[in-house]
């Protein structure tokens, strides 16, 4: 689960460790970043791998929710 996200190469990050973006496994057809979406040392695309879980349970509602 959880390959329908944007992942990211790390380039220049310092939380990349804690991001989603960066540790999930990317799937087959995974999209990327074509740069890093670090800007003024920030990033507004972090995710961080600590709410996985939550993100997991959203993504498994909305799969089911489709099957209705």
């Amino acid at each position: 689960m959880l390959n329908d996200i944007t992942m990211c190469k790390g380039e220049n990050c310092k939380i990349k460790y804690n991001c989603l973006r960066y540790t999930v496994s990317p799937g087959k057809h995974q999209s990327w970043f074509v740069r890093s979406p670090i800007r003024n040392g920030k990033c507004e695309y972090f995710l961080n791998k600590e709410n996985a879980h939550i993100a997991q349970s959203i993504e498994l509602k909305m799969h089911n929710k489709k099957g209705e």
